[in-house]
């Protein structure tokens, strides 16, 4: 796919002479692998130039499982060069490993806990076939970079970082700053030294996926002199597959290749500043909004919330059950989730679509097996008990759902709680296979369990009517304790929202564009086309003690859509779900270059206009609204006056990963808004936040992106008082991502739980068992600054933080029968607990 970029290299540019007689610097090597693209037989062509050219060095981004596939088809290359490998000088390598990643992620667009597992996983394949292969410096050839990666990377025992990406800017680029070396600073104070694009480092003028450092240019080394660099490298990590072997030839005037680790540690001057990296200094877009990629981004955030959440119960069936931890099911499902997160399958989804959705159906159907095999082993049918299970390691109280026949739940009288005290319940609306939700308010222990008795009386039901109710009045009233929602009765848009605590109205009635209104402009016809363009029906389907539903049907242009909004009585989430059902293909977006005058060299992208695209409109009534949002390990203040641009030198970060929160200083409350998948929003002046919903038409590489069958997309708002951080989103995200399992019976024994986090701001991102070691991971959420005390309820022999890499870091305090913890805001550590 990337290959034909080879074609343009015709200029001379890529040779040019140094004019100047001081040494300059250049990184070369590859990057791919057995998925990406490594042809038949690649690793002797390497080693074929390793040896005719002895003052060539390779850095290598390949994939680790690409050397199962060398060993098996290509033992004698695959012998030959490990044996370069090992037996190298130490002091002056000629061979590099710079990203071990199991799938070559983005990291921006996934969670934290699955950024770790890449390099786990990576790092555990590249040990099997070189045992004493390190690991110094990390570098990539795409944009893969995210703002906590040095404090990962340092767990790991990673000592350098670099944040080039020259010769493959397709995806974004880190922002031009700094000089030869700086610090990298994370959220949580971890420092690494690093390259940075040169603040000199510009993009080239005759392409869009290209810096000045990806050729030996005398431009790009004398501007780098000029800005007071002594020791200037450039960087190209080649294709595999590309046949010019060592990129320079033997055009190098002063140039020496070199390792990255080499010339961090022997040539490169100590960091002359820190610089604390921002989400919005990594300035990358995808086509944002392509059904494809919104449909992997979706399902890779299932795949990695189902998983964690299948470890975490599968350890707590080790311990309270007699469930055996099944090990080699974990790794797969982990090894299938980390290949559908391969940058490959975000920046072309045409290509990547059907195998990246087969990698995640399998990690979820493993995932699926151990949560059911983990409650068999907890839980013992019993129609007459309804169990919660809690698997992150704070208590909940909130809406409980499960499912069961409509004929049993029909005859349910009352479910009572363990003190025979009655709660309110609900029946939901009956689906397709005749079962219905039973809904109910839950309290359950941090990673613990909660059973509900059932009360069933003795009349037969009759025939379930569904409700479905049409108002005709002007306006429709949804209410509960916490609010009073007003629905405009033809259109279905949200006119009105009232906190009832404090009687404020949360919606900007004077805005242009609809609250929970979809619009886009349909660029064939020409025109901006919304969902209140045409008068739709309105059916509330749920209004009972626990929860309240209702659904708006009606016409986008062509196409049906409908929308769901729910809201449960003490919850103050409120919750949606938009889905457009195409009747046929319609380009939606920016009308730029859609049929004719496509150049993957033109600045100006169509995919870029994320205003243009299909979107889903908030405008909310804050005046003095800042911006904040959520990364992995991250949460970043936005510095963005808006967020729009149609050109590839003018990429803003735009990128929504969980939430993103409009905040009012002034009056020191806020609304957030939590998404389904890693997206892109939009919002500025005059322009509210919305978040990008579907896109049809030209993407990169010609690519044309088209749209069947259905779009959705899950999200929700959450009013609030105070900052984020007071409002604990990080929490609610976890809420969101990790719901409360409910199984028909109850309990085997009794259960204690394993973790409470209650009292703290601390998240646990990881828990698992094997043998006698119980591995816990924790991050600093909410960003507190103080220890916290973390309750363990389980016995143990030792307890003791380690790094990533498994090194032990020191004894744990524990005092009164809790672990204390000073995590930075922001940091990861995590615990290894050996049980009695």
């Amino acid at each position: 796919m990337k290959f034909y970029v080879f074609l343009f290299l015709t200029s001379a540019l890529l040779f040019s002479n140094i004019a100047d007689a001081q040494k300059t610097y250049f990184v070369d090597g590859y990057h791919g692998g057995v998925y990406g693209h490594y042809p038949d037989d690649f690793t002797a062509f390497i080693i074929k130039h390793l040896e005719e050219k002895k003052d060539w060095k390779v850095n290598l981004e390949i994939e680790p499982e690409t050397w199962d596939s060398v060993m098996l088809n290509y033992p004698q290359s695959y012998k030959a060069f490990k044996n370069l490998y090992t037996q190298q000088d130490p002091d002056n390598s000629r061979i590099e490993f710079v990203n071990p990643a199991y799938g070559q992620s983005y990291f921006f667009n996934i969670s934290g806990e699955s950024m770790i597992r890449h390099f786990e996983y990576g790092i555990k394949k590249m040990r099997e076939h070189f045992p004493g292969v390190k690991f110094d410096t990390y570098s990539s050839e795409e944009p893969c970079f995210t703002s906590a990666l040095p404090m990962i990377l340092k767990s790991f025992g990673f000592k350098y970082a670099v944040l080039k990406n020259p010769n493959t800017c397709w995806g974004g680029y880190t922002r031009a700053f700094g000089n030869e070396i700086l610090n990298w600073v994370a959220p949580d104070g971890t420092k690494m030294p690093t390259v940075p694009r040169y603040s000199s480092e510009g993009l080239v003028t005759f392409s869009t996926w290209q810096t000045d450092a990806w050729t030996n240019s005398a431009h790009f080394f004398n501007a780098a002199r000029k800005q007071g660099i002594k020791n200037p490298v450039g960087m190209c990590l080649q294709d595999a597959g590309w046949r010019t072997g060592p990129w320079l030839h033997n055009r190098q005037g002063n140039t020496n290749y070199t390792t990255w680790s080499q010339y961090f540690s022997k040539i490169a001057g100590k960091p002359d500043m820190d610089w604390r990296l921002s989400q919005e200094d990594i300035q990358v877009s995808l086509v944002w909004g392509s059904q494809k990629l919104q449909q992997i981004s979706q399902w890779v955030r299932i795949a990695e919330q189902r998983l964690v959440q299948a470890e975490k119960l599968c350890t707590l069936a080790q311990i309270y059950g007699s469930y055996q931890r099944p090990s080699a099911m974990i790794d797969e499902a982990w090894r299938n989730l980390l290949l559908a997160q391969h940058h490959d399958c975000w920046i072309v989804p045409l290509h990547w679509y059907d195998r990246a959705m087969k990698w995640l159906a399998k990690a979820n159907q493993l995932s699926d097996q151990i949560i059911e095999a983990s409650q068999k082993s907890l839980i013992r049918d019993n129609k007459n008990h309804i169990t919660i299970i809690n698997t992150t390691a704070k208590e909940r109280s909130e809406t409980a759902l499960t499912k069961m026949p409509y004929k049993q739940a029909s005859q349910i009288e009352a479910l009572t709680d363990k003190n025979g005290k009655r709660i309110p319940f609900q029946l939901g609306t009956v689906d397709k296979n005749n079962q219905v939700e039973v809904l109910f308010k839950a309290k359950v222990a941090a990673t613990g369990i909660a059973t509900y008795n059932i009360v069933y009386n003795q009349v037969a039901p009759g025939p379930r009517k569904q409700k479905k109710e049409y108002i005709a009045r002007s306006s429709i009233l949804l209410e509960t304790d916490l609010y009073q929602l007003l629905l405009n009765k033809n259109t279905g848009a949200i006119q009105s929202l009232v906190c009832k605590k404090n009687n404020k109205e949360l919606i900007d009635a004077s805005a242009q564009r609809a609250f929970n209104g979809i619009g886009g402009q349909f660029y064939d016809q020409g025109k901006r086309i919304a969902s209140t363009d045409q008068k739709n029906e309105i059916s509330i389907v749920e209004d009972g003690p626990v929860r309240k539903k209702v659904i708006i049907s009606g016409k986008l242009g062509l196409h049906r859509f409908n929308q769901t909004i729910t809201l449960a009585h003490g919850e103050p989430r409120i919750d949606f779900e938009t889905i457009i059902h195409w009747s046929r293909n319609q380009g939606i977006g920016d009308a730029h270059a859609q049929h004719e005058g496509y150049n993957s060299k033109d600045r100006y992208k169509a995919f870029y206009v994320d205003t243009s695209k299909l979107s889903v409109a908030f405008p909310v009534n804050l005046r003095n609204a800042e911006l904040f949002k959520d990364a992995p390990f991250d949460v970043t203040k936005s510095g963005l006056t808006h967020t729009f641009f149609n050109r590839w030198d003018d990429i803003k970060n735009n990128v929504v990963y969980r939430w993103i929160d409009l905040y009012d200083s002034v009056n020191n409350s806020g609304i957030a808004f939590f998404t389904d998948h890693t997206s892109s929003y939009s919002h500025g002046a005059r322009y509210p936040l919305s978040l990008t919903l579907a896109y049809s038409g030209k993407g990169l590489w010609d690519a044309n992106y088209r749209l069947k069958d259905s779009s959705s997309l899950r999200y929700s708002m959450l009013p609030h008082d105070g900052d984020w951080r007071q409002a604990d989103l990080n929490a609610q995200a976890l809420k969101i991502g990790e719901p409360l399992l409910t199984v028909l019976g109850s309990p085997q024994r009794k259960i204690n739980g394993i973790l409470d986090l209650s009292a703290t701001g601390l998240e646990l991102t990881a828990c698992n068992l094997k043998s006698d070691t119980l591995t816990a991971r924790f991050y600093n959420a909410a960003a507190n600054k103080v220890a916290q005390r973390i309750q363990l309820n389980i016995a143990s022999r030792s307890v003791s933080w380690v790094a990533l890499n498994g090194v032990k870091e020191s004894d744990a305090i524990i005092r009164s029968g809790h672990i204390v913890a000073r995590i930075p805001p922001f940091g990861v550590r995590t615990l290894q607990i050996i049980l009695k």
